[in-house]
């Protein structure tokens, strides 16, 4: 069995009619970090101008926010 997301992306792709109503309870500080990692660092930069090199010299703390 996947993670919360993986399934919830299955659910969708077999029924696309499918509502979900909230999944905010799924995102937590691991799925967040796991993000980070997995973000493609040559794309542009956030809206406060900050890079994710910029974002994980304080990743903890930007997470914890």
């Amino acid at each position: 069995m996947g993670t919360g997301l993986e399934i919830i992306s299955q659910l969708s792709k077999e029924n696309p009619e499918m509502v979900f109503t909230s999944i905010g309870h799924l995102i937590n500080r691991e799925l967040l970090k796991e993000c980070h990692e997995k973000m493609d660092g040559k794309k542009a930069v956030g809206t406060d101008g900050g890079t994710k090199e910029d974002y994980r010299a304080d990743l903890e703390e930007n997470l914890r926010q």
